[in-house]
């Protein structure tokens, strides 16, 4: 990534657009995607902030476990594998908990409670982060 689009705290260009999808019906999980890349934005991830706004996720790229310690609410957590698939997920985690990934996870994408039942995500599920790995209109899952 290129460090003119980066900000003070590491993750992707605010202004930048990256939209998380399903692959099999192309169905928008989250309008907006923020991209913790770096070691410092994975830490601080969501830490802090009053609330997680609709329609918001923040991938964490590597991660393989997160904790909600300092989080004010409840979210949903999806691990994924380098492909993309869905590996797990964890409905309504509450602040100060752990929650370590299946085997084979390397991203993992924190959404506001409630995402993966309003959306029926599962475990297989094959996810397209547009923006992140390629605009949206040739979007494909990665192989």
């Amino acid at each position: 990534m290129n460090l003119a689009n980066k900000t003070d705290n590491g993750c992707s260009d605010p202004n930048a657009t990256l939209q998380l999808k399903r692959y099999s019906d192309d169905l928008v999980l989250a309008h907006t995607l923020i991209n913790a890349n770096t070691f410092l934005s994975r830490l601080r991830g969501l830490m802090g902030k009053p609330e997680l706004p609709s329609g918001t996720a923040l991938l964490l790229d590597p991660c393989q476990s997160i904790h909600t310690c300092f989080m004010r609410f409840h979210l949903d957590v999806i691990f994924l594998d380098k492909r993309h698939t869905v590996t797990g997920v964890k409905s309504n985690v509450r602040p100060w908990k752990f929650c370590i990934a299946p085997s084979g996870t390397e991203k993992v994408i924190e959404m506001q409670a409630g995402s993966i039942a309003d959306h029926a995500i599962s475990t297989s599920d094959q996810l397209i982060m547009s923006g992140v790995d390629q605009p949206a209109e040739t979007a494909s899952p990665p192989r």
